[in-house]
C-alpha cells in the first residue's frame, strides 16, 4: 500500500492548536504507518504547530518552505533551493511544489478570501486534487 500524502496548512493568524492536534491523530488513527504529514514550515499559526504535532504523535513529516527560508532536515528539496533573497513568488512556487506532491490539502482558516485560499484553490482544480477547509 502507498503512503497518502496530506498536507496541512493555515491561515498565519489561526491558533486552534487542539482542533488541528485532532485532525492530525484522526489520520494516523486511519492510515497508521501509511500516512506523511506535508506543510509548509511556517513560523506562526497552524504549521509553525504541525511539526511538533507530528513528530509528538510519530508520524512521517516533510516540509516545503519558501526558499527564502533556511533549510532543514525536513526539507523535501535539496539545501541549494533555499537561503534566498525573499520574493513574494517563493511563496506561490512553493504552494505549487506543495500540490503537485500531495494527495490532499487541508486548510485551517478563519477567512476564506485570502489569497493562499485562492491560490490553492486554482492550482488543486488544475491538479485534480482536493482541497479541504477547516475554520
Amino acid at each position: 500500500m502507498m503512503t497518502y500524502k496530506v498536507a496541512i496548512l493555515g491561515q498565519d493568524t489561526y491558533e486552534n492548536v487542539d482542533r488541528v492536534k485532532k485532525h492530525i491523530y484522526n489520520w494516523k488513527e486511519n492510515f497508521y504507518d501509511k500516512l506523511e504529514i506535508v506543510s509548509g514550515g511556517g513560523r506562526y499559526g497552524v504549521e509553525k504547530n504541525v511539526r511538533e504535532i507530528c513528530l509528538e504523535f510519530g508520524i512521517k513529516y516533510t516540509e516545503f518552505p519558501p526558499f527564502h527560508y533556511q533549510w532543514n532536515q525536513h526539507c523535501h528539496l535539496p539545501v541549494f533551493k533555499y537561503g534566498k533573497k525573499y520574493n513574494v513568488k517563493h511563496f506561490f512556487v512553493q504552494n505549487k511544489l506543495i500540490v503537485e506532491y500531495v494527495d490532499l490539502i487541508i486548510f485551517f482558516t478563519e477567512d476564506e478570501e485570502i489569497t493562499k485560499i485562492k491560490d490553492l484553490k486554482r492550482l488543486v482544480e488544475k491538479q485534480k486534487k482536493s482541497l479541504i477547509l477547516k475554520s
